[in-house]
């Protein structure tokens, strides 16, 4: 009886806290998401956080030019035909180390520009030559290259895929 008495009392404390685990995951979770960002996490998690900084291409996947990490790669000076628009105006860079996608904003909404370069042959390819104003970046590129990306709203949390992408 004793040796019943002792799994009896840890299968019946283990079903309590399923039940109070499953009770607060269904009445007490909100759908209201917020992010702190990856400079948060930086306070309590500062070595997985220079990882991430320094040994990673995620902080750099889409950031402004703004940004002291943004670098724009491409070579301006070439002639080549297929880039239409001059370094000035490029707003946002996504990519750093095998292409790069340049971007603007109009009306609100991020598209890229009509030429991309490729990093690592150092040359011009034409990108979205045709249909760049049919393709906003919103619907195509933010939902991977930005975290906490909201579609409903347009709106995303951090540039570039921080820590709460993942975690």
């Amino acid at each position: 009886q004793l040796l019943l008495v002792g799994l009896l009392i840890p299968i019946l404390f283990i079903l309590y806290l399923h039940r109070e685990v499953t009770r607060l995951t269904v009445e007490d979770v909100t759908e209201e998401v917020s992010y702190v960002t990856s400079t948060s996490c930086r306070e309590c998690h500062s070595s997985h956080y220079d990882s991430w900084r320094e040994n990673t291409l995620h902080p750099y996947m889409f950031l402004p030019v703004s940004s002291p990490d943004a670098k724009i790669l491409g070579d301006f000076d070439s002639g080549d035909p297929a880039v239409t628009f001059k370094k000035e105006e490029i707003e946002f860079v996504l990519g750093s180390k095998w292409e790069q996608v340049y971007a603007r904003m109009i009306d609100g909404e991020y598209y890229p520009f009509p030429a991309k370069w490729y990093v690592i042959e150092k040359r011009w390819i034409p990108y979205k030559v045709n249909d760049w104003h049919d393709t906003p970046m919103s619907y195509k590129c933010n939902g991977c290259h930005t975290t906490g990306f909201d579609p409903n709203t347009l709106e995303f949390a951090e540039f570039g895929i921080g820590c709460e992408a993942c975690h």
